[in-house]
Order: structure tokens, then sequence, then C-alpha cells
């Protein structure tokens, strides 16, 4: 099944359940993990956070003791941020991510309400990537430095 279908098809499933009654929700966390992992497109990447969220928020009102909410929430995070990162890492063959990406990446999430504009993930990717930005040399700057190494070879 290509992914874009597995994408509907799952959307279709946890919707129904989301009206019912979950009892095994972790198989459908794990197809979402696996189609997320799968080559998407964009919009196929924020379906499945969609359908993640979608799932983790029935789970949270129907099967979770509140005992173990504060546990959930933070494991449900964590996880989330996972994803993000995985997302970011597309194309990276160093397996470093950029900072400009992950801004760009918790930026949409922020605007279409999955995550927070406070939350701390996104405010720490906003930074490095305005920090990053500072640091890169303008054209003014390098033409200057340029010149100041061509005019002192000369000296």
């Amino acid at each position: 099944m290509q992914s874009d279908s597995r994408a509907g098809e799952l959307l279709s499933r946890i919707s129904k359940l989301a009206q019912t009654h979950i009892d095994d929700w972790r198989p459908l966390r794990e197809e979402i993990l696996e189609v997320h992992e799968s080559p998407l497109s964009e919009g196929e990447r924020v379906l499945c956070l969609a359908l993640m969220k979608a799932l983790m928020d029935a789970v949270e009102r129907q099967c979770i003791a509140p005992e173990n909410l504060s546990e959930f929430r933070e494991t449900r995070r964590q996880e989330y941020c996972q994803m993000l990162v995985k997302e970011a890492l597309i194309g990276r063959i160093n397996g470093v991510v950029d900072p400009a990406v992950m801004a760009s990446i918790t930026s949409r999430e922020v605007r279409d309400g999955r995550m927070a504009s406070d939350d701390e993930f996104h405010k720490q990717a906003v930074s490095a990537a305005k920090k990053l930005d500072q640091t890169k040399p303008t054209l003014g700057s390098s033409i200057r430095s340029w010149l100041s190494t061509r005019l002192a070879a000369h000296s």
C-alpha cells in the first residue's frame, strides 16, 4: 500500500475510533510511526503528525489513569519532537539538523495548532536559527574580507 493511501486509511480508522473507545491503540501508533518513516511529501508528514495527535488525544482522554497522565504527556511530547527531528533530517547526509529547517518545521507546527508558541522546543529552534543567521557572513563582509586579504598580500 502506498504511504499516502496508508495515511488516508489510518485517518479513517482513527476518526472512527476517536468517536468510540480505543482498546488497543499501540498498533495504530506504531503504524503511524512506520508511515511517517517512509518517503512522504510534507503534506503526508503533516497528516501523520495530525493523526498521531488525534490518536494520542483520544488515548489520553480514554485510556490513561490520572496518576499516569504526567508521564504519558512527557513521553508523548518526546515522541512528537522525535518525529519533527526526523523530518528535519530528511535529505541531510551528515545527520546534523539545520536550525533554519527545524525552526521552519516548529513554526508550521505552531501555526497549525499542534505546538504551543511558547513551547521550549520551538523557542530553542527559533533561537538557534537566529543565532546561525547572525553568524552567516554577509556579501559585504565577505567582499571586505577578500579585499583585505588581497591588499595585505600585495603590501
